[in-house]
């Protein structure tokens, strides 16, 4: 994405309320299929690219980094949980809970 591509997209959101959940899971244990090798670097990517943005408060990264993810990326993008059922269930319960309390009071015209 191009500088300009993201000064616009900025601005764009800048008028609006916006979140972020970024899920990074290498494995898929359940499904049989082989292990991915990079869903948890294109999350750190993600969570870098919507950091330019967004508000650190409203980006959520869940992730397990693999060991070369670890090595190579930054200690201050830490992973908020692993990527379980349990820690998506409950950003999405924040996300909403969130959304609800920013949404201003609707006003009564007279």
């Amino acid at each position: 994405m191009t500088p300009l591509a993201l000064l616009t997209l900025s601005a764009v959101l800048s008028t609006t309320d916006q979140r972020a959940l970024i899920i990074g899971n290498n494995g898929s244990p359940t499904l049989g299929r082989p292990s991915l090798q990079y869903a948890d670097d294109d999350a750190v990517r993600y969570r870098l690219t919507y950091g330019l943005m967004l508000p650190e408060n409203d980006i959520t990264l869940l992730a397990r980094y693999d060991r070369d993810t670890e090595q190579l990326t930054s200690k201050e993008i830490v992973p908020s949980a692993p990527p379980t059922r349990g820690a998506v269930l409950d950003a999405l319960a924040t996300l909403e809970r969130t959304s609800q309390d920013a949404k201003p009071a609707a006003s009564v015209s007279r």
